[in-house]
């Protein structure tokens, strides 16, 4: 909203991880940009540590993402993710006001999941840290319409981790490094989820596959 003689300050936040989609095994992406827009004095955000339980394992590549489920979804989908620095810190900003669940993952890590994390307006919501447990690892494959419009996710606890899209020629999809154990694969067409499969379970060093997703 803009109001007569009050200065709206405004962020426009791109989430590159979501607006950036893999397609299939190749090095082919498609890009789906995927914008917020959110306004500075409704905003706050949410801030801690990742860190492994292991010393000896290192973390790379970790990320931690706030999210919430959008009307008319059965899952909560990222609303703003953010790499963990060097020194095990992130921050998730600008978030609007609310309520939100909070998920750490990273490769050869079992990801983690903090629920109902509140931000408070112009506030920094922080100590919300995490301690990864090294796991063990597998894959998932399967086949998916190839369309432009068709996306697969990859949910834990029915939360987001990743995505991709479908190989153009072969249908073919996968999710590499996968931590063991159960999933949900969802099929968006155009951002409506018209296909799932549940419980699918991760043995290490396997590869689950078969899978096949239908568009409507």
């Amino acid at each position: 909203e803009v109001t007569a003689d009050v200065l709206t300050e405004l962020v426009i936040d791109f989430n590159v991880r979501r607006s950036v989609v893999k397609r299939g095994n190749k090095d082919e992406y498609l890009l789906k940009p995927v914008l917020k827009l959110i306004q500075i004095v409704i905003s706050g955000s949410i801030s801690g540590t990742v860190e492994s339980s292991d010393d000896t394992v290192g973390l790379e590549k970790a990320v931690v993402s706030a999210q919430q489920v959008a009307s008319g979804d059965t899952y909560s989908s990222e609303v703003l993710s953010a790499m963990v620095a060097d020194n095990g810190t992130y921050r998730l900003s600008p978030l609007e006001q609310g309520t939100y669940d909070v998920v750490a993952s990273a490769p050869g890590f079992a990801p983690e999941l903090e629920e109902d994390v509140t931000v408070v307006a112009e506030e920094d919501t922080d100590g919300v840290s995490f301690t990864l447990e090294p796991s063990d690892t597998g894959a998932i494959e399967g086949t998916a319409p190839s369309g432009e419009e068709f996306t697969v996710l990859l949910l834990w606890k029915d939360h987001f981790l990743a995505q991709t899209a479908a190989d153009t020629t072969t249908g073919a999809f996968s999710f590499a490094d996968v931590a063991v154990g159960t999933y949900d694969l969802v099929l968006l067409e155009d951002g409506l989820e018209v296909d799932r499969i549940e419980d699918v379970e991760v043995e290490a060093d396997e590869t689950t596959d078969g899978h096949e997703l239908e568009g409507s």
